[in-house]
């Protein structure tokens, strides 16, 4: 059985996934991270709002949390030494499910956020420099006019593009993931326009519980339907803390959306069992310029296995109390460089797996190869997979026939 993932990414509304990568130009160069940021600095300096500067960091990077699935093409580096995720050269589609944003134009994952005081990107930010009183000049070593648009990008001649492939695998984040993975499927849009960490954490928890997808509530309420070839990644989005921005306010930086979702996802599996061997990564990045840092906890089958353990202890574990939840569930070999803070995006990440050894073993040979003998590679394996499903499918035939048989004989004797 291949591994499954599913995947959720933060929709992020002005959160950006911030990478030192194109398409922002000067001249013939690409423009280095740091000078992104020094740009970003100079509109805080300002005094910018949120969304001034949404519109200035998205045309700065264009990579955004629920839009990095369309930009994939570099490696980054999350958080502690030497753990590395790497994308995939691809486009697929991303789509979201925000829980405390009723703004329509905060709630757009995988497009351009463009606030309607800037309703063309061209002028956008000079318009946010007039606003803010900012001299032109203070940009004399970069000119806006030389930004790229999605569709320059796309268009570039040579420009390598593969559909619908799998982004990144988060069991071999601690291995320093040094493949790029190919042959993953991943699914269109679906999601929920607004939902509790409950409720999201109950249909998370009934996945993973399934051993048929399609019978699942998330899988019937898909706008488009799942994906069947294993291993696949089913990408969403959304901000699932159970505080809304009434509650908390901008300014509102906690651990308790984390927690209490991957509370929610254990407390579901109360009256179940797992179907599969997971691992439940939630991360968060910073949403602030420069390189996103990584902080969470990752729980998995044995989580699962503790928590009912404890229930027949007596020791209850209450939705109200995520840090007893962090205690219990975020041992020292489970943090990923945990800061104890949240800033502005969360990204979720669901994995169900069952082995990468094989895989690993096999990128691992793919790297040393050609770009010839991995297509070549490739056309083998996929010849070879199709001869196995014959010969299985022809066995199973031939087991049933002489059932068949067997069963007639048993009729004739009795006759």
């Amino acid at each position: 059985m291949y591994p499954k993932f599913i995947f959720l990414v933060s929709q992020g509304g002005e959160d950006y996934f911030f990478s030192p990568r194109e398409p922002v130009v000067k001249g013939e160069d690409r423009l280095l991270l740091e000078e992104k940021v020094k740009i970003v600095s100079k509109f805080k300096d300002h005094c910018a709002t949120k969304e001034q500067l949404a519109v200035v960091r998205k045309i700065l990077s264009r990579v955004k949390a629920g839009g990095i699935i369309n930009y994939i093409k570099v490696c980054v580096l999350f958080g502690c030494p030497k753990t590395f995720i790497f994308f995939q050269n691809g486009y697929c589609h991303g789509f979201y499910m925000p829980e405390s944003l009723d703004d329509e134009m905060a709630d757009i994952s995988g497009g351009p956020t463009i606030f309607p005081e800037y309703a063309e990107e061209e002028g956008a930010v000079k318009k946010i420099m007039e606003n803010l009183g900012m001299e032109e000049s203070e940009f004399d070593e970069f000119q806006w006019s030389q930004l790229e648009t999605p569709n320059d990008y796309y268009n570039r001649p040579g420009l390598y593009r593969n559909q619908n492939k799998m982004i990144v695998t988060v069991p071999l984040l601690f291995d320093s993931i040094s493949e790029k993975l190919l042959h993953y499927d991943t699914s269109f849009p679906f999601g929920y326009k607004r939902g509790t960490t409950k409720n999201i954490g109950r249909l998370l928890t009934e996945v993973l519980c399934s051993k048929h997808l399609e019978d699942t509530e998330l899988a019937r309420n898909a706008t488009s339907p799942l994906p069947t070839k294993f291993p696949m990644a089913l990408i969403c989005g959304g901000e699932v803390g159970p505080m809304d921005a009434k509650i908390g306010g901008e300014d509102f930086k906690s651990t308790t959306p984390i927690q209490e979702l991957m509370l929610d996802c254990l407390m579901a599996f109360e009256k179940k069992e797992p179907a599969y061997e997971f691992t439940f990564t939630c991360a968060s990045t910073t949403g602030d310029d420069g390189t996103s840092s990584l902080s969470g906890l990752v729980i998995s089958n044995k989580e699962v296995k503790e928590m009912k353990y404890l229930k027949k202890k007596g020791r209850e574990i209450y939705y109200s109390d995520p840090n007893e939840f962090w205690c219990l569930f975020s041992k020292s070999e489970n943090q990923l460089g945990f800061k104890g803070a949240v800033d502005m995006g969360t990204i979720f990440i669901v994995t169900l797996e069952k082995s990468f050894e094989k895989e690993r073993k096999r990128f691992k040979e793919m790297n040393k190869m050609t770009e010839r003998e991995k297509i070549e590679a490739e056309e083998k394996r996929k010849l070879d997979e199709m001869v196995a499903e014959a010969r299985r499918k022809t066995l199973l035939a031939s087991e049933k026939h002489r059932k068949e048989r067997e069963l007639e004989r048993k009729r004739e004797i009795k006759k």
